[in-house]
């Protein structure tokens, strides 16, 4: 389909959700370093060919995040999902889910990097609003909550 997507639309946005796909299945198989190199190719391609804050960027975002912190360089991956939440916030609000996903994701992205103050920061407004808006019992929610009371005291 991605071969055929590239002859026929070449550059354009329905290629790169190809290559988004194709990328999402070599996570699946655990080829993060493939999948990886397939997520940034296909976010090149949809800054070129889509809009300014288009929303399908943040999903690229997000795989190519996930597949940094699978080759273990959070470090790689943070400034992905800075940019995922800053376009998810922008086109969906805070309180969409796919928001709170994102931020859910890059929090977990600072505690792998060992980032404890910015994660508090960023954590306690995340579960404020995660309460808002999902139920308490909501895996999101209890893992936030959990991942704050496993932070040390601040100093």
């Amino acid at each position: 389909v991605l071969e055929a997507r590239r002859r026929v639309r070449g550059e354009h946005e329905e290629t790169a959700n190809s290559m988004i796909s194709l990328a999402t299945c070599l996570m699946r198989t655990r080829r993060a370093e493939q999948a990886a190199a397939m997520f940034a190719e296909a976010i090149a391609m949809l800054r070129r060919t889509t809009p300014a804050g288009y929303s399908g960027l943040a999903h690229a975002l997000l795989g190519e995040a996930r597949a940094q912190q699978a080759l273990g360089d959070p470090a790689k991956a943070e400034p992905l999902l800075r940019e995922a939440v800053a376009v998810r916030r922008e086109a969906l609000g805070d309180a969409h889910f796919d928001t709170l996903y994102a931020e859910f994701s890059l929090l977990r992205c600072l505690l792998q990097r060992g980032s404890v103050d910015d994660a508090r920061t960023l954590g306690t407004a995340l579960l404020e609003r995660l309460r808002q808006h999902l139920p308490a019992d909501h895996p999101m929610t209890a893992s936030t909550g959990q991942m704050l009371a496993d932070l040390p005291e601040p100093r």
